[in-house]
């Protein structure tokens, strides 16, 4: 009894174990290998069984369905978990690509970055190499018409020495009513050559021989007769126009000696080729009636330099007069003191406020006396620009006053309005004839630029005004300049 009880047992157990674990390929249930525990159980030699139980056992009846079963015990071998596992791998395999690639994306996106920010900054420098509009120059220079950035200067090594070479040409036209004349002029031919011997000395050397050399004559009345008693060569007809060293300390602190520009003034200290119209305002160039204050060269020196950060420029300079000794000695002893000084507030940007002053020494006698004394505007944004210079002093014992406001408008790259209102008042206590009397100049004009070249053309129409004591005058002028 107790063996068939163990027979039993085992059987249930047998029956109980899981026989298929997967389906094959086609379809059909695959069996599980039986396991070595089992296998080694099933080979396991069994006790004798009783006769009654054996006949039983050893010679069942067939079952009806041997088909399925053989087709079942003997499959094709196919390793049922391998599918499973390849899965996973693969699954794992793209997982890893998939985040290989994002980070070779990444990079991409990241080096893209990089090449935009480096072309960013080589336009950036390109343009910062290349001399901008007037309009987007600094203040020092708002307004100025937008001209071409002329070629770089011709530069010549001498082995120790750099020579650079410059110029400049003007050819104008000028014509209108009331005695105004109609002519061609070559009004400059500026060549100016420089060099250096290192950054501690400088030399500078300019000629222009567009001016005509002419005479100033002194006459006396000598029997009814006008007789020459004298004659000196003009001063503003003097084909050396600078000739002057300068000794570098420091960016604070520039010495130089020699023929040179007075600091005096905005419009009458800057390049020729660098002026707003066409000719500079009528405090510098109504010399028959006082003018010429600006814009005139003496024998001397000057100190000039930036502190602060170039916040503050400043000039200063001792001459032999104020424009009426150029390449020529002193004619008398005393000297003529000059000074500028410019700000750039660094909480306005585009803003420059200056102001100079220029007399003789403090012997000079009241009789003779003179005294300059100019303040200076400029404001620059965008393609808008205004600008005003207003200048008062004393000849002796005449008081004279000038200025002007300018307005400027960059429409295009090449093309540039601009307005202008210039006064001068030759004697401010006398409007009676026309040495004394006021002029008002309105003035409009406008400046092309010829696109890739430094070839500039201008054209100014002036209204001038003589408050009734004179008659008024219409004035057209062009001008067609090139540097080099």
């Amino acid at each position: 009894m107790l063996r068939k009880m163990i027979w039993t047992a085992a059987a249930v157990v047998a029956l109980s174990t899981p026989v298929f674990a997967a389906s094959g390929a086609d379809g059909w249930p695959v069996a599980e290998a039986p396991k070595p525990a089992a296998r080694a159980a099933a080979q396991k030699p069994a006790e004798k069984p009783a006769a009654s139980d054996v006949k039983a056992v050893v010679q069942p009846k067939p079952a009806p369905k041997a088909a399925p079963v053989a087709a079942v015990v003997k499959p094709k071998p196919a390793p049922a978990a391998l599918p499973a596992v390849d899965s996973s791998e693969l699954s794992k395999l793209l997982l890893e690509q998939s985040k290989v690639m994002a980070s070779l994306a990444a990079k991409l996106d990241e080096q893209k970055r990089v090449i935009d920010s480096q072309q960013s900054a080589i336009q950036a420098l390109e343009k910062k190499n290349t001399p901008p509009a007037a309009v987007a120059a600094p203040a020092a220079a708002a307004g100025s018409a937008a001209a071409a950035a002329p070629p770089p200067p011709i530069t010549v090594d001498t082995g120790g020495m750099k020579i650079r070479i410059a110029g400049l040409f003007q050819g104008w036209y000028s014509g209108g009513d009331n005695g105004a004349i109609n002519t061609f002029r070559l009004r400059r031919t500026e060549l100016k050559v420089s060099g250096d011997f290192g950054k501690r000395a400088k030399w500078t050397f300019m000629i222009d021989p567009a001016k005509a050399l002419s005479l100033t004559n002194t006459t006396s009345t000598i029997g009814g007769q006008t007789v020459v008693t004298g004659a000196t060569v003009a001063q503003n007809s003097k084909v050396l126009q600078d000739a002057y060293l300068s000794l570098i300390a420091s960016p604070a602190l520039t010495v130089d000696l020699g023929q040179q520009k007075i600091p005096l003034g905005y419009e009458g200290t800057i390049s020729s080729g660098k002026l707003d119209m066409i000719e500079r305002s009528l405090f510098v160039t109504d010399k028959t009636r006082g003018g010429g204050w600006g814009d005139a060269r003496d024998l001397g020196v000057m100190v000039k330099g930036k502190l602060a950060g170039g916040t503050v420029e400043y000039f200063g300079g001792l001459f032999d007069g104020l424009g009426e000794a150029i390449n020529d000695v002193d004619k008398n002893e005393q000297k003529d003191v000059v000074g500028r000084f410019i700000f750039h507030p660094k909480a306005f940007k585009g803003v420059q406020i200056g102001a100079s002053f220029a007399r003789d020494a403090f012997q000079t006698t009241e009789a003779t006396l003179r005294t300059r004394q100019a303040v200076e505007m400029m404001y620059a944004h965008s393609t808008f620009s205004v600008k005003a210079e207003g200048i008062t002093g004393w000849d002796g014992l005449l008081e004279r006053h000038g200025g002007y406001v300018q307005v400027a408008d960059q429409v295009t790259k090449s093309f540039q309005m601009l307005f202008r209102f210039d006064m001068w008042d030759p004697d401010m206590h006398k409007e009676t004839a026309a040495d004394n009397v006021t002029e008002r100049d309105w003035i409009g004009g406008f400046t092309y630029n010829v696109k890739n070249t430094p070839v500039q053309m201008q054209f100014n129409y002036i209204r001038k005004t003589f408050g009734g004591v004179s008659p008024d005058k219409n004035v057209f002028m062009a001008n067609l300049q090139t540097n080099f």
